[in-house]
């Protein structure tokens, strides 16, 4: 019969799982001179958007204010009225839906001054004829009427404020 071994109370050497992922980079190896690299900045991330758009920050308040006078006003010129007195209860307590047709009234005019293109008032959404060339009217002052506004066509190359890099 052969001796017994006594156990001396320790597990075998189990190799530690991150040890083995782990890839060992050579520090010391020479950098591929013959591969052409493109310096660019660290900071700068290259991105493969295409030139034609452009990045809005919804984070601001002005885009989104803008969007919503065009909901508004697709809203009123496709179904008569935007449902206000439904939505405006769901959000705010004691806020009535004039209130908020008036907030949005004076953010146009805010908005047009700082030169971005909005449509017209949702109250003249039936009563104008449809022109599928213009885009929305931006701020164009006179001497008579500094509030007076023109109209942009599709054709005529225009970005908001937000969309020119500025903000």
């Amino acid at each position: 019969m052969a001796p017994l071994k006594k156990s001396t109370g320790k597990l075998p050497d189990i190799p530690n799982a991150k040890q083995d992922a782990k890839v060992r980079k050579n520090t010391r190896a020479r950098k591929n001179t013959s591969a052409k690299e493109q310096k660019t900045p660290k900071s700068v991330k290259i991105t493969t958007r295409p030139k034609s758009r452009a990045l809005i920050q919804w984070r601001k308040e002005d885009p989104l204010l803008v969007t919503l006078l065009w909901v508004q006003y697709s809203c009123a010129k496709e179904h008569g009225k935007m449902p206000w007195d439904d939505i405006i209860p769901q959000c705010f307590t004691g806020v009535t839906s004039t209130a908020f047709t008036q907030f949005l009234a004076r953010e146009r005019k805010r908005l047009l001054k700082m030169g971005y293109c909005v449509p017209p008032l949702p109250s003249q959404a039936k009563s104008l004829e449809r022109d599928q060339n213009i885009r929305g009217y931006v701020n164009a002052p006179t001497a008579e009427n500094e509030d007076a506004t023109r109209p942009v066509n599709f054709d005529e190359p225009f970005l908001q404020p937000c969309q020119q890099g500025d903000n």
